[in-house]
């Protein structure tokens, strides 16, 4: 399992440097009050961008409070959901991520999200010993994205 958690972890990191990338290119494309995807007012560009640097900094607490603001104003911005949905997991208030996360499966089309959002629903249920609903989303962030080599509980 520590094992398995270990390169989950790294596949995240991998995620993370994807969509601040992605983020990146859109606001140097197109200036912080569009992108191709989301509209975000300069406020709203700038608790994203203090948020992640929280994030970084691992202020779990005062990234989440970003998040949760600049969510609240522009709910579909699928990267500060998936953010805030992670700050909830690493605080360990796994009823918090997981509505985050189930979220951002009913939405989200990128297969690498989609994907990694059902690996930590799995781990949320293996967490609060629900088995049978963990190898169910197990076997979702498999068919989300077979190139990923996901843990199994069977």
């Amino acid at each position: 399992c520590i094992e398995e958690w270990l390169q989950f972890e790294e596949h995240m990191g991998v995620v993370h440097s994807q969509l601040q990338q992605q983020m990146e290119d859109e606001i140097s494309a197109l200036g912080p009050t569009e992108s191709s995807e989301y509209y975000l007012s300069e406020e709203q560009f700038g608790q994203f961008e203090r948020g992640l640097g929280y994030y970084e900094l691992a202020m779990y607490n005062q990234a989440q409070n970003e998040f949760d603001q600049l969510i609240a104003h522009n709910p579909d911005f699928i990267p500060a959901r998936i953010y805030l949905a992670f700050c909830y997991f690493i605080v360990e208030d796994f009823a918090e991520a997981s509505k985050h996360f189930k979220l951002i499966t009913s939405t989200e089309k990128n297969r690498e999200l989609l994907a990694v959002s059902y690996y930590a629903l799995a781990w949320i249920h293996v967490i609060w010993d629900d088995h049978e609903a963990a190898e169910q989303y197990f076997e979702l962030a498999r068919k989300a994205d077979p190139s990923i080599n996901f843990y199994s509980l069977s």
